[in-house]
């Protein structure tokens, strides 16, 4: 083989490679650039004999702790059939928006979306907890 022909194969497979870790990080916005998080629930979960179906902002005070829920997050190629939880949608400083499709998955992992890149959360209950303490936080509001 020659040798340019080798230079080109291995340039290409770097190229792969490089490619594909990037594009399986997850980059949310650090919180100082983030102006509001707004989610909207719409996704019914058995165990809680219900459906989680509310609007809410979440408080500043709060921003990192629901950061943290996709902090070490890893992303997957086969989706399930996961259930449909409702969206969060992180708008930044610049006015640019981040759309986060949340997933329940009913296992220990949970499951979100974000420009159709899936990716499991470390823990589930963790995001459920979050989430279903400002659903109860601002149905009690109303």
């Amino acid at each position: 083989m020659k040798p340019a022909v080798k230079f080109s194969l291995v340039s290409c497979v770097i190229a792969i490679v490089v490619f594909v870790v990037l594009s399986n990080r997850l980059a949310l916005p650090p919180e100082p650039s983030i102006t509001e998080i707004a989610i909207q629930l719409d996704g019914f979960r058995p165990e809680m004999k219900g459906v989680l179906s509310n609007s809410f902002t979440v408080a500043k005070s709060d921003y990192g702790k629901f950061l943290k829920l996709f902090t070490d997050s890893k992303r997957t190629f086969l989706p399930m059939k996961w259930q449909y939880l409702g969206d969060a949608k992180i708008t930044k400083k610049t006015k640019q928006m981040i759309k986060i499709e949340l997933y329940s998955t009913f296992q220990e992992r949970g499951a979100f979306s974000i420009r159709r890149k899936y990716f499991r959360t470390v823990s589930e209950p963790e995001t459920l907890k979050f989430l279903t303490s400002y659903n109860k936080t601002t149905l009690g509001d109303k």
